[in-house]
């Protein structure tokens, strides 16, 4: 894949002329595919000259769209499902053998951990291949997450606002990257502390 950007305007010669130079490009590169792409859009001139190639005239929010499914089943959902797995695994229904573990003083400790991060974690295991192995047409949420009938809005009462509110899916990944690791040396630091 290539792709050029044309910010503004539309393209009439000129951009027949970059068309087809771009055209050379990604045959020599041996791109399957290339995208022009433009704010504005382009010129009958421009699309005349695509026709029947590689090359492919597109707004900006259509690349994105393009995109955003492949990025999402092979970045998104691989990361946190990696990343914040251990999290899971603390807050899962079934307590692991450590907490059962811990002295009786740190058990409240525990448990006010697990209800801390149990709604973050619920987020979470919708993102997760755990759950899209099984349902891979299984809709993934909206964001802002606020606006998704998926979650209850008490539980995302208890959750980050940077979270609830991301309005991009890498600006929720980031967001919730942080929190999660927040929450698992949370939890690490308690385990550690009483050698379990």
């Amino acid at each position: 894949m290539a792709a050029v950007q044309k910010s503004g305007g539309f393209w009439g010669d000129f951009g027949r002329s970059v068309i087809h130079s771009f055209r050379t490009v990604v045959g020599d590169i041996g791109a399957n595919k290339g995208y022009i792409i433009s704010k504005t859009g382009f010129q009958s001139g421009s699309v005349k000259a695509v026709k029947y190639t590689n090359v492919e005239l597109v707004t900006w929010e259509r690349f994105q769209q393009e995109f955003a499914e492949t990025w999402i089943e092979n970045y998104f959902v691989p990361t946190i499902t990696e990343e914040l797995d251990k999290l899971l695994g603390y807050t899962e229904p079934l307590v692991q053998k450590w907490m059962c573990e811990i002295p009786d003083h740190e058990v409240d400790v525990v448990k006010g951990l697990r209800e801390k991060y149990l709604p973050f974690a619920m987020v979470v295991m919708s993102c997760t291949s755990y759950v899209r192995i099984f349902n891979k047409h299984d809709r993934f949420p909206v964001l802002p997450l606020i606006d998704d009938n998926k979650f209850s809005k008490e539980g995302l009462e208890n959750i980050p606002k940077e979270i609830v509110e991301a309005m991009g899916y890498r600006e929720f990944l980031n967001e919730c990257l942080n929190y999660g690791k927040k929450g698992i040396s949370e939890f690490q630091e308690v385990r550690k502390k009483n050698n379990v």
